[in-house]
């Protein structure tokens, strides 16, 4: 007959007979930490799970398993666990088929190891919403956990809260004698990840992939969490809520968690009577078996008045109930928290109501409620005033440990003006993982030491993965300066998880530079610019794509289609469009060449404020052996453009106005007074060879020579070879050591 053990012994004891065998096997957590290094360092995924293949020949649950299949595979099982002795399947089920063939002092070894690998799972494990998953290798792993409890499977679902990241698989545990509930988050997409694609592992892209993928098959199996994840998924996409609801009856009346808490969103947000009474029918069986979450529906129900009268203390009492059955630590009350996140719907709640979860979510044993509390309060109203309300309230719980709420009470302590506290509490809410914490202490180092890159990167990373955007986006810039072109498209490909058109924008323009090094090619910024369009319907992203059309490396061009593309927007006065489409049509990139065309363009634009507009038409006037007008003209659309948001127009403004040979516009001092504008530590080549040549027309040789010396050497370590603008740097820094000015003629701007 199958052992069943108590968790209650897995998690605090592990009393469990040790045998001289198993003295040498498991015993502590070092040796699983160690056991966990090497399967990242040494396995890929897939072979792993070929080990695993004997445990799902045996696995059987609520029954004991079959001698003859354990024979059968006794002896994979036991090289498995030779192999990866960390595996909590390849123990559990060795011990079950141990026990099954009578090899006793078998039996005792592997029951040891598992004991000490569950303990060690379970230790991990943390009711905080900040607190990492369970880390397991396999959805067997779980199974073979819940079966040694003999616990009853009273619900299970995957997460979306961790999503990006983690994609933690939830098991609620019912308790046969106490008939209370536990739940438990595991996970093991980080393992896929890291041991599958280990170069593109940390990339949200990536693991965002694998977790789709992952939550269709199981769909296509029928797994509960697949159907209900998948569902979840669908529902977002769908912006009609007759729609939605289609979608989700059928699995509300299965109890599927997510599908059940998306249709009472729906019944609370439109005060739906008719939705609200089809939800009750569907919990009835649910409420009768005195399931949690079912309760906990009930009660919001009762709180908004939807599908029943009215009544705050109907709702207390069933949550007071729920809380009761899962162990009195806050976990029900805050799956009602989380389930009012409009603003209409908190503002619905009955002050009674409110006052009862307020007390609640201050019991110093009920810790994870008081986050989704702050959150749900800051709904209502929003969140400065929220903590101006409870911020003194908040600190008790923090200084206990309440990981969730750190960043809560740094943004207390910044709306009272403290700065060590606030930043104490940053970097600790950073440390406990926080993603919004995260990126501000990044900012917060980079405040401190500019030069301090390579901490501020690593917490970048750290928001990144968490699922921070605009540290996604910090990171997109980051490495693009640097040229780190893979990294560069990984996290700018992670930022379409957000459906996010300046990430696809990024990823095109990084895909149509086809740089050295990666396979990155023009026609996969096509793609990825057909899919904005589509999506979207971006003028940007047609514009880019006209682009490559007319000036691509590697595509064939097309200059009607770029043509046709451009005039969509540029008749809708988009001046992005309207200037590539009329410097096209003035050079002859677009046949024939119009050049009264391409100007009205341009002038269309200028006058509509652009600044890139205005750059592009001066260069033409400035460049066509331009009269007194034509220099004019330019030089009142540069002063108009150079501002500090188009380092462009300065940089060429300022070029114009130290090396001109047209007589008479030359103005050194002006123009060293414009490239001055931009900040010295981040100029390009391009601006700091500017700088220099500005130096020099205001007989500054020394330090004109010390400005282009810098931009040769960068430029040679950057290339590697000789081209023209490298070859052009380098006479003028010779000029320039002769105490000679550099001079052209306005053709070479071309």
């Amino acid at each position: 007959m199958k052992k069943i053990f108590c968790f209650g012994q897995i998690l605090l004891f592990g009393f469990f007979a040790i045998t001289a065998q198993a003295q040498a096997s498991l015993k502590t957590g070092a040796d699983i930490e160690a056991g966990w290094k090497k399967l990242y360092a040494e396995f890929d995924y897939e072979k792993l799970m070929d080990l695993y293949d004997p445990v799902f020949e045996v696995e059987v649950f609520d029954a004991d398993v079959d001698k003859a299949t354990c024979e059968k595979n006794y002896d994979a099982l036991l090289q498995g666990v030779k192999k990866v002795p960390v595996s909590i399947s390849l123990n559990y089920w060795a011990y079950r088929c141990a026990a099954t063939l009578a090899k006793t002092q078998d039996e005792e070894l592997y029951l040891q190891n598992f004991s000490v690998l569950a303990k060690h799972a379970f230790d991990q494990g943390s009711d905080f919403r900040l607190a990492k998953p369970i880390r397991v290798m396999h959805s067997s792993d779980i199974f073979s956990l819940v079966d040694a409890s003999g616990n009853i499977l009273a619900d299970q679902y995957l997460s979306f809260e961790k999503f990006g990241r983690y994609m933690p698989w939830v098991v609620v545990l019912l308790d046969k004698e106490t008939k209370r509930q536990r739940t438990y988050e595991f996970d093991f997409i980080d393992l896929i990840a890291r041991t599958s694609s280990p170069k593109i592992a940390h990339f949200r892209a990536f693991r965002v992939e694998l977790m789709r993928n992952l939550i269709k098959r199981y769909s296509k199996q029928d797994w509960q969490v697949g159907v209900d994840a998948q569902a979840a998924l669908d529902f977002s996409s769908l912006d009609d809520s007759a729609k939605q609801m289609e979608l989700l009856k059928p699995l509300v009346l299965k109890e599927y968690k997510h599908a059940s808490d998306l249709m009472l969103s729906i019944c609370l947000g439109k005060k739906d009577k008719a939705c609200g009474e089809f939800m009750i029918d569907a919990m009835l069986d649910a409420l009768e078996r005195k399931d949690t979450a079912a309760m906990v529906r009930m009660a919001a129900l009762y709180a908004a008045g939807v599908g029943v009268k009215q009544d705050a203390d109907a709702a207390i009492g069933l949550l007071k109930s729920a809380e009761q059955l899962s162990g009195n630590k806050g976990i029900s009350l805050r799956h009602f928290a989380v389930l009012h996140d409009e603003k209409s719907t908190v503002l619905a709640l009955p002050v009674k109501l409110q006052q009862y979860l307020e007390t609640e979510a201050f019991n110093k044993n009920k810790p994870m409620l008081l986050s989704p509390f702050l959150s749900m309060m800051s709904y209502g109203s929003d969140m400065t005033k929220t903590l101006q309300r409870y911020g003194e309230r908040i600190g008790p719980s923090a200084e206990a440990g309440n990981i969730d709420i750190y960043n809560m009470y740094s943004v207390h302590f910044l709306l009272k003006g403290n700065k060590p506290e606030q930043m104490k509490w940053l970097e600790a809410s950073a440390k406990a993982g926080n993603a919004r914490a995260q990126l501000n202490w990044a900012e917060r180092l980079l405040e401190l030491d500019p030069k301090d890159e390579a901490r501020a990167e690593a917490w970048m990373l750290e928001a990144a993965k968490n699922g921070e955007f605009e540290a996604l986006q910090w990171l997109v810039t980051y490495y693009y300066d640097k040229e780190q072109w893979l990294d560069a498209a990984g996290w700018a490909e992670s930022g379409l998880n957000f459906s996010d058109l300046r990430s696809g924008l990024q990823l095109a323009h990084i895909y149509a530079l086809e740089p050295e090094g990666t396979d990155f090619t023009e026609a996969d910024a096509i793609r990825i610019l057909e899919a904005m369009v589509e999506e979207h319907d971006s003028a940007k992203a047609r514009t880019l794509w006209a682009r490559i059309l007319l000036n691509g490396k590697t595509v064939k061009h097309d200059p009607v289609k770029a043509k046709a593309m451009l005039l969509k927007d540029a008749e809708k006065n988009d001046v992005d469009a309207m200037v590539l489409l009329g410097g096209s049509l003035i050079y002859g990139d677009i046949p024939p060449k119009d050049v009264k065309a391409g100007l009205a363009w341009l002038e269309k634009a200028s006058a509509l404020g652009s600044n890139y507009a205005k750059n592009v038409l001066a260069e033409f006037l400035y460049k066509r052996n331009a009269d007194a007008a034509d220099l004019q003209r330019a030089k009142k659309l540069w002063s108009e453009s150079a501002t500090a948001d188009s380092p462009a127009s300065i940089n060429t403004y300022a070029w114009t106005l130290c090396t001109s040979s047209y007589p008479g516009y030359m103005d050194a001092k002006a123009g060293l007074k414009q490239i001055q504008t931009l900040d010295l530590k981040t100029m390009t080549l391009a601006q700091r060879d500017t700088y220099a040549a500005c130096l020099a027309a205001n007989n500054d040789f020394k330090q004109a020579v010390v400005q282009q010396q810098q931009v040769v050497d960068a430029i040679a370590k950057e290339r590697g070879k000789d081209d023209k603008t490298s070859s052009g740097m380098r006479q003028r820094l010779v000029m320039y050591q002769k105490s000679q000015t550099y001079t052209e003629a306005p053709a070479s701007l071309e």
